[in-house]
């Protein structure tokens, strides 16, 4: 197997919580950050083993997907806090006993109507398995450290996709409380950071 990072980047934000009237903003008060990592790479199979290629894209996305809630966590959790991603959604709601869902054009009549997520989320995850893609999702919302959502992973045949938190947002979030979101809403304000992550490959023996 043959991987090579060809070039990555990544947005860390602050997103405050605003409340509109009529459309307009009348309030803002804490929100949270949020981080989203997005990588350009290359996958090969040495012995062109199409169930190896897709696994493999499988296990990077869950690495992804990691990688972002635990950003997050490194950053700013002072006492345990958690940070919440696609693959920490289907860890919690697994400790739950949650049912998780593989979701398909075959099935998404029968599903759709179990799942107990916000609007925007079931839409996105409808449309998604109407179009042929895979989804995998649990069956009701998550509370986690003050942070309510959903998490669901958008696959295609090849095992590349999406993996998405709350009707539509890529990557992870991270609650913060009232004073530390007044902090940093005066520091960060209309600031993003951006990064690059060094280009890199490996090759495993198989």
């Amino acid at each position: 197997m043959r991987y090579e990072l060809v070039g990555s980047s990544g947005v860390i934000g602050y997103k405050p919580n605003v409340d509109k009237l009529f459309g307009m903003p009348i309030k803002l008060t804490a929100g949270g950050m949020s981080c989203d990592l997005i990588d350009s790479q290359m996958v090969a199979t040495l012995d062109r083993d199409r169930e190896k290629y897709i696994q493999t894209n499988k296990s990077l996305g869950v690495i992804g997907s990691s990688l972002e809630h635990l950003v997050l966590e490194q950053l700013f959790a002072t006492n345990g806090e958690q940070g919440f991603s696609a693959v920490k959604a289907m860890q919690v709601a697994n400790q739950e006993g949650q049912k998780i869902f593989t979701i398909t054009k075959d099935n998404y009549q029968e599903i759709i109507p179990q799942l107990n997520l916000a609007p925007a989320a079931i839409a996105d995850i409808e449309s998604a398995a109407k179009a042929g893609y895979t989804v995998t999702t649990h069956q009701n919302r998550i509370s986690l450290d003050g942070y309510t959502g959903e998490g669901y992973i958008i696959l295609d045949s090849s095992g590349n996709g999406a993996w998405m938190i709350n009707g539509g947002m890529y990557g992870a979030e991270y609650y913060l409380n009232a004073d530390e979101g007044l902090t940093l809403a005066l520091t960060l304000f209309g600031v993003t950071m951006f990064c690059s992550l060094r280009s890199s490959s490996f090759v495993m023996p198989y």
